[in-house]
């Protein structure tokens, strides 16, 4: 997923790419648990989406986002 994301570049977008074993995370990404393989969560400000399972969910997620 960070490949393709680094490819839809936007310079107001942040990825981050957190380990299942990060630990003194800020509120906002603390309280997102792990899953079965990556997840993603569209967020602005401090609201997040539900997570995000796949690639093309992500992509059309993003493309559907208001600017």
């Amino acid at each position: 997923m960070r490949a393709e994301l680094d490819r839809l570049y936007d310079p107001r977008r942040v990825v981050f790419a957190i380990p299942d074993d990060a630990a003194g995370l800020p509120p906002a990404l603390a309280d997102k648990r792990p899953g079965p393989g990556t997840l993603a969560y569209l967020c602005r400000g401090t609201s997040c989406s539900a997570p995000v399972t796949t690639l093309g969910e992500l992509r059309r997620a993003l493309e559907s986002a208001p600017g």
